[in-house]
């Protein structure tokens, strides 16, 4: 529901304080509604607040207003806010049903979001608002109590490819052989790769455990080392030349996804690369039910993460998804949706709210060592990026949703690098 002409929402405590906040975003004229129009006049305003030295979950000492007033308040900083609006504006994507610029995989563009632009995507803007919320109403009627969540770190790995060797063409071993065993003077290497490479072909459960990409157990041993629980999302199909490197029926991740569920952690659906309509997600739910035994409520993420707000959600919601946990820029780690919270999806076309719920990603190791992204495998940039969000992620007591393939855990550094992320 989309209010209309009220220029202010009032509040009124139990004490019997009252005050306002600005009505400004959802007071759009219909005529604007889901055009340029209607997005926040940039330059943003920038509210001071460093006088509020109690306001510790602040990522700086000034707040950008996504819509507000101009007149400064007599009462709180909040007063100047549209709080309820610009929640809607960042949490629905609103701005993403307006711009229709895309990438070559379909996807919005990290460049064209306000957050971006203006500098805030790395910091939870919604929650800092809330916050901000709550201190002047506790200030103003000390005897409200407040549900206060718990931070938490919720590792995921998505599982493009399930293995190295299987994968690896005789074209490609070959050459890399020779090059390490005539020019690098590898000769150990080269031979071993070329066992490793032939034994994998024949299924050889010794090589199978030895395989680069046969992280699983180590990635779990961390998040029972620190008592987190692994979220693995699983392919089940292969449609296009860029899904992974298995199906449902591969013996091998059927073993994998039993030892995830006996120690304890979680299977969710990864979609397929073209699985963007109702019919596609429902015959890979099948699949995941079928051939993992996954019971229950099903959660998902969508493959190179290819997200359509103005399809998507509703699509979801329509199979009875209960959770995605897509929303991210694949280019730019931060916070996408302004909130490190799970939260009720809305349909902005349709008006209507829905059951499914989603879990913002906040960073991807990909975002940094991809070529096709920002291509730095700088340790410590990555280190310090990350800390920085899951520090601003427990500031306002949210979670810190990380997604690490089993690919990138090669080696001793990417091991390492991992594991300094997920520490507590």
């Amino acid at each position: 529901i989309i209010e209309k002409n009220i220029p202010n929402f009032e509040i009124a405590l139990p004490n019997k304080f009252t005050f306002h906040l600005p009505n400004i975003f959802l007071n759009t004229d219909e005529t604007d509604w889901l055009k340029k129009n209607s997005l926040p006049n940039l330059p943003l305003k920038n509210i001071d607040l460093s006088h509020l030295t109690h306001l510790t979950f602040l990522s700086g000492t000034q707040i950008p207003v996504l819509f507000g007033t101009k007149d400064k308040s007599l009462e709180h900083p909040v007063s100047n806010i549209d709080i309820f609006g610009s929640a809607f504006f960042m949490l629905t994507r609103y701005e993403e049903l307006v711009e229709k610029e895309r990438d070559l995989h379909g996807r919005f563009l990290a460049k064209n979001a306000v957050a971006f632009k203006e500098g805030f995507l790395d910091r939870p803007l919604v929650d800092e608002y809330i916050e901000l919320l709550w201190d002047f109403l506790y200030s103003s009627d000390p005897s409200l109590l407040r549900t206060q969540k718990e931070f938490q770190i919720i590792p995921t790995h998505d599982i493009d490819h399930h293995l190295f060797w299987p994968t690896v063409s005789f074209k490609r071993v070959l050459i890399s052989c020779v090059s390490k065993f005539f020019f690098k003077r590898q000769f150990k290497q080269s031979i071993k790769d070329f066992i490793h490479w032939r034994a994998s072909k024949i299924g050889h459960v010794r090589f199978l455990a030895q395989d680069p990409y046969n992280t699983y157990h180590y990635i779990m041993d961390i998040s029972d080392k620190h008592k987190l629980t692994s979220l693995f999302y699983f392919m089940v199909d292969r449609k296009n030349k860029l899904d992974g490197s298995y199906t449902h029926e591969d013996p091998f991740i059927k073993r994998m996804v039993r030892e995830v569920y006996v120690r304890g952690h979680e299977v969710a659906l990864h979609q397929s690369y073209e699985t963007m309509n109702r019919k596609s997600i429902e015959r890979e739910i099948q699949l995941l039910r079928e051939s993992y035994n996954v019971k229950g409520k099903i959660k998902s993420r969508h493959h190179y993460l290819r997200f359509e707000p103005s399809s998507c959600f509703k699509e979801l919601d329509n199979s009875n998804v209960s959770e995605d946990s897509t929303l991210y820029y694949a280019e730019e780690e931060g916070f996408r949706c302004g909130t490190c919270h799970t939260f009720p999806v809305f349909d902005v076309q349709n008006r209507k709210a829905l059951t499914l719920i989603e879990s913002p990603l906040i960073f991807m190791e990909t975002t940094f060592f991809s070529n096709h992204y920002k291509n730095n495998n700088e340790k410590e940039l990555i280190i310090n990026r990350a800390l920085l969000l899951k520090e601003r992620c427990k500031k306002v007591h949210g979670n810190f949703i990380l997604l690490w393939h089993n690919s990138r855990l090669k080696n001793s550094k990417e091991r390492k690098l991992y594991e300094t992320i997920v520490s507590a």
